[in-house]
């Protein structure tokens, strides 16, 4: 089946006034002009829902070069809105204003050919006596599966063969079932798709009359396999990227229908689309302004296209924290699932991104752990240290690479790490400390100075998480082979080749390498307050030795400048990312160059540079100590 024509503003030289406001996309504005330019004059023209009329001034504009004699008449509510006076407040108007005389004034000259209906959608049967022949529909007002069954009762046999049905709204998550109620009238066939929006133009083949069809009168008729053949039926007519964004909208409905595995391939495929990053964005967007089921399934929507966390698990995670007077880490304002409000599904959402509580953190290991409410609970004080120590945050850096994973990490000075890894996602994660000995050492995490500890001993830990294991030393691990392999924070006691050694030892064929390289170099590097240049103050006697970066002279042996340590890692392995965390660019600049004039082997990014993660795969490493 051939693709559906995508419309550009772009490639049909199109410009448009901006000097009212409008809900529609350049490309949008285009379509309607071009749309109505193909007026024949055989039948009347219709537009549901104008608003301020952005998009009614270029459907005139279209048919006035028609050279037809034309009428137009627009149906709208034509009533101010709360939600107008919050994203347009440089309107002067009210809530429930009337706006039809702005609605006037806006179309100028246009307004004498000009019907307007100021009425509510649902009134419509009872208000308006369509004519005998619609040629041209726009239709912006329906967003509901009635609403538009309704209209389409109401208008479509007097659709006219060969005309234009024009959808606003057509690809919006929130509008889907206007979809899949389209995909069920074969008398309505897609033609024409904007690049840049959610408006869809379809040709009338013949009249459309519900009444004498077999077509539901409510989404909840509809079946996953009927469900399912909808959606494959509209990824054969669209292109990837905007069936990616219709993949979503089906996924939401399959999720309300508990079809979670059906759920999993079709969001597989929007995450394969090419606007996966802005639908993850919407799914979070939408979470605030719906209603508890759908938040709950866009929740799990989000999470999957953010982290590729299965429906299946986050289910069952929400089902933890939907248990009766279920306040994990004794919280009493946590409230259950059952009562969260779609802001708190939205927080939810994002905190199965990056988890801000240890509560947060509880919530992601329950997805992919299938923890029960007990083995939360206990580890809520933990997942706690976690977070508060910084360790989630470092951790979510690799987060993405460790999903899934079997994870080794050497020379980690924040035990917490694996803790924070594992409730991340990794599937396990070993630690290869000489440094911590697991029967006696406590797990311990620090952030700008500070330590964070508990009585709990590392051996503990590894009863409490399972997969979780600290190592003095790798041959402990001899055998095991992981998936990926974390270099963090070299010390100058072991040097980075035996680290590169181990790694390759300790990583499978297709494994991957992540260093995570502190800069001693740079401000941060020199191990005091302050631990940033931003937080420098010139006025302070106390600080005025580090002011030149004399903890430099100290540094012994000499660590990797940022182009030696490139230069070795290019040797051993193929880099596929190479991500720099910079200094305070302003102060830095200010302070460098008495620090360059005495350190001539420095460059300007050795001191600018607070730390650098490495990605990629070793290519050959000598097996060495």
């Amino acid at each position: 089946m051939s693709k559906i024509e995508i419309f550009s503003a772009k490639a049909a030289n199109f410009e448009a006034d901006s000097s009212m406001p409008s809900m529609l996309s350049l490309d949008e504005k285009a379509l309607y002009r071009d749309v109505a330019r193909q007026y024949r004059g055989e039948g009347e023209v219709i537009e549901i829902g104008s608003w301020l009329g952005s998009g009614t001034i270029e459907i005139c504009r279209g048919l006035e070069e028609t050279g037809e004699d034309w009428r137009l008449t627009v149906i709208d509510r034509f009533r101010w809105s709360k939600l107008y006076m919050t994203r347009y407040p440089e309107v002067p108007l009210t809530e429930g204003a009337s706006f039809l005389e702005m609605f006037q004034a806006n179309m100028g000259e246009h307004a004498a050919r000009m019907t307007c209906l100021q009425a509510e959608l649902q009134d419509l049967p009872k208000v308006f006596e369509p004519p005998a022949k619609i040629e041209l529909l726009f239709v912006d007002a329906p967003k509901s599966w009635s609403m538009l069954r309704s209209v389409l009762e109401h208008l479509g046999p007097r659709l006219l063969p060969g005309g234009s049905v024009v959808f606003q709204d057509f690809l919006h998550i929130t509008s889907r079932q206007l979809v899949w109620l389209l995909a069920s009238i074969p008398e309505l066939r897609p033609v024409r798709l904007v690049e840049s929006g959610t408006a869809a133009v379809f040709r009338v083949e013949a009249p459309v009359n519900l009444r004498d069809q077999t077509v539901p009168r409510s989404i909840s008729s509809l079946g996953v396999e009927e469900l399912l053949r909808i959606w494959r039926h509209a990824c054969d007519v669209f292109p990837a990227a905007r069936s990616g964004e219709l993949s979503v909208g089906m996924a939401l409905d399959l999720l309300n229908l508990q079809a979670d595995d059906a759920a999993e391939d079709v969001l597989a495929h929007a995450q394969a689309a090419e606007a996966n990053g802005v639908l993850a964005d919407e799914v979070e967007r939408l979470a605030r302004y719906s209603d508890r089921q759908i938040g709950r399934a866009l929740t799990m929507a989000g999470a999957y296209l953010r982290g590729g966390v299965r429906p299946r698990a986050s289910r069952a995670a929400l089902e933890v924290m939907a248990e009766e007077d279920a306040t994990i880490g004794g919280n009493q304002e946590n409230v259950t699932l059952r009562g969260l409000s779609s802001e708190a599904l939205a927080g939810l959402a994002k905190a199965l991104r990056l988890p801000k509580t240890g509560r947060d953190l509880a919530t992601r290991y329950a997805i992919h752990a299938r923890a029960t409410r007990q083995d939360i609970s206990r580890l809520v004080p933990l997942f706690d240290a976690a977070v508060r120590s910084g360790a989630v945050l470092q951790a979510a850096g690799v987060a993405d690479l460790a999903l899934g994973r079997d994870v080794v990490e050497l020379t980690g000075t924040m035990t917490l790490h694996g803790v924070a890894l594992r409730a991340l996602g990794a599937r396990s994660y070993a630690a290869v400390n000489p440094r911590h000995d697991p029967a006696q050492r406590t797990y311990t995490g620090g952030i700008a100075g500070l330590r964070h500890r508990s009585a709990i001993r590392l051996g503990d830990v590894e009863d409490m998480i399972p997969f979780l294991t600290y190592s003095r030393d790798a041959d402990a691990l001899r055998g095991t082979r992981f998936d990926l392999a974390i270099i963090d924070a070299p010390s100058p006691e072991i040097s980075l080749d035996s680290m590169l050694a181990t790694a390759a030892r300790l990583l499978r064929p297709d494994g991957v390498l992540c260093v995570r390289w502190q800069n001693a170099y740079a401000w941060s590097g020199h191990g005091r307050r302050p631990q940033r240049a931003s937080e420098i103050d010139r006025n302070d006697p106390s600080q005025a030795t580090l002011l030149d970066w004399r903890h430099i002279r100290h540094l012994r042996p000499r660590p990797l400048t940022l182009t030696a340590l490139r230069e070795q890692l290019e040797a051993v392995m193929s880099i596929q990312e190479w991500r720099p965390q910079a200094e305070d660019p302003a102060v830095v600049m200010r302070l460098r160059d008495k620090v360059l004039a005495a350190n001539p082997d420095l460059t300007l990014a050795d001191l600018t540079t607070s730390s650098v993660t490495v990605v990629g795969r070793l290519a050959a490493v000598k097996q060495g100590n």
